[in-house]
């Protein structure tokens, strides 16, 4: 099975998809700071570290909706 990637018409909108821990449903997290570079209408993946103070360890894009 294939899945398929959203794309996102803005780093904003996809910023809103991508903004929890998928474990406690928590904002509070600390994440680097590398460039990821956005592209209207491309695929994209924010591949930078966020650790949650739950304990989660992931990237932002593993970060739920709200």
């Amino acid at each position: 099975m294939m899945v398929m990637e959203k794309i996102y018409n803005s780093r904003e909108e996809y910023d809103l998809d991508h903004e929890c821990c998928p474990k406690c449903n928590s904002k509070k997290y600390q994440t680097t700071c590398l460039g990821a570079f956005f592209f209207e209408g491309k695929p994209f993946k924010d591949r930078n570290q966020v650790s949650c103070n739950c304990g989660w360890c992931g990237i932002v894009d593993d970060l739920v909706k709200e």
